[in-house]
Order: structure tokens, then sequence, then C-alpha cells
């Protein structure tokens, strides 16, 4: 999978999560992709978790591309 963190501009750090969702909020993420580039990249929250498995974070720093 290729991730994008902010415009070729924005240096600094940032907050990957990830999260194990079921089928339908799975459905509703693939689309939020398919419509947020032309959204301009709205924030959406993240979604819950299936029962038992938390949600991962990390922190990341961009220096630059």
């Amino acid at each position: 999978m290729l991730v994008f963190l902010g415009e070729p501009k924005e240096i600094g750090k940032f907050e990957i999560a990830a999260v194990v969702a079921d089928h339908q909020t799975n459905e509703n993420l693939k689309k939020w992709v398919d419509e947020a580039p032309g959204k301009g990249y709205p924030p959406i929250p993240i979604p819950d978790a299936i029962k038992g498995c938390p949600v991962a974070t990390v922190t990341v720093e961009k220096v630059g591309d």
C-alpha cells in the first residue's frame, strides 16, 4: 500500500493509526479513499475497532521528500 503523509512542503511529525475493522467499515473507508482527493482529503474519525483488536499508533517524522 502506498501512503502519502501531507503535502510535499509539509515536514514534521505525523501519527499513523492502524485499526482492524468489520466489513462494512472497511467498505466505508475504501469509499472515502476513492472520494477524498476531490474533496481535499477531509479528516474522518478513527473507526471503531473490532473487539479485542486495539488501535495501534506510531509517530513518524517526515524530514523531506
